[in-house]
């Protein structure tokens, strides 16, 4: 059952593994999602964000870490 109020923020690796993560996440989700890009950017579609991180080459979340004010930005 999905609830309008529930949202998952998937933040992984920006490399072949962390794509690999946050497509198993999404199979196991039952509600919508985000998923943390690097600058900000914001995915609703897996298949968009595996396009950009094609091309964005492989860095480690930890160097978009923000703060409170950019993570509430996400939700």
């Amino acid at each position: 059952m999905q609830h309008k109020d529930n949202l998952v923020i998937i933040w992984t690796d920006y490399d072949e593994a962390g794509l690999t993560i946050a497509k198993k996440a999404i199979n196991l989700l039952h509600c919508p999602y985000k998923i943390i890009g690097r600058d900000g950017q914001l995915f609703t579609n897996i298949e968009q964000y595996e396009k950009w991180l094609l091309h964005e080459g492989q860095h480690e979340q930890e160097q978009q870490l923000g703060g409170v004010e950019q993570w509430k930005a996400w939700v």
